[in-house]
């Protein structure tokens, strides 16, 4: 790991100089928050994620975690620091995430259209009861599909942080009605 996190123009680097960032950013980890040194710092945590080595290819990602050593006296006598190496895990996870939000983005537009024709077709007063019924459930289960694609749209924006919740009233009977029948 030390080796990893050694740029190749510093032989020996002391801990401020390796190449710790951020998970998924450029920014540089401050020192007094690497792991190694919040462990000397007799801090113990779980799951602190770092992007260790050169920007690019050459990087990897690392979990971290640090424990506190006690003698038999109750003294702190040391710490243990255990890198996992998560980068194909992060890898995956953001290949998901990349095909959850195309397959939604692809999804989006022709229901959008379909909704429309329904609306459309709706419309229509020489439509049967019949006709006017089926229409209504293509439509209310469109919807249904819609709001899903875009609830897999805005999980990919709460992960970036930007979500705004947006709260409507709405009546409990139509929502169970509407349960019910689909």
């Amino acid at each position: 790991v030390h080796a990893l996190a050694t740029a190749a123009d510093d032989a020996d680097p002391d801990e401020s100089r390796l190449l710790l960032r951020y998970p998924g950013t450029t920014t540089t980890i401050p020192p007094a928050h690497r792991p190694v040194r919040r462990a000397v710092m007799q801090e113990t945590f779980d799951n602190f994620v770092v992007d260790i080595g050169p920007l690019g290819a050459e990087s990897a990602v690392f979990s971290t975690s640090a424990r506190q050593m006690l003698d038999r006296h109750g003294a702190r006598s040391g710490a243990v620091v255990v890198f996992s190496d998560v980068t194909s895990y992060i890898e995956t996870v953001r290949s998901q995430e990349r095909f959850v939000a195309s397959v939604s983005h692809e999804l989006r537009t022709p229901l959008t259209s379909v909704i429309g024709y329904l609306e459309l077709a709706q419309d229509d007063l020489d439509l049967s009861k019949e006709s006017a019924a089926y229409l209504k459930v293509a439509h209310r289960n469109a919807e249904q599909l819609l709001l899903i694609v875009e609830d897999l749209l805005a999980d990919q924006v709460a992960r970036s942080g930007t979500q705004e919740l947006t709260l409507r009233p709405r009546r409990l009977s139509e929502i169970a009605q509407q349960a019910a029948e689909s």
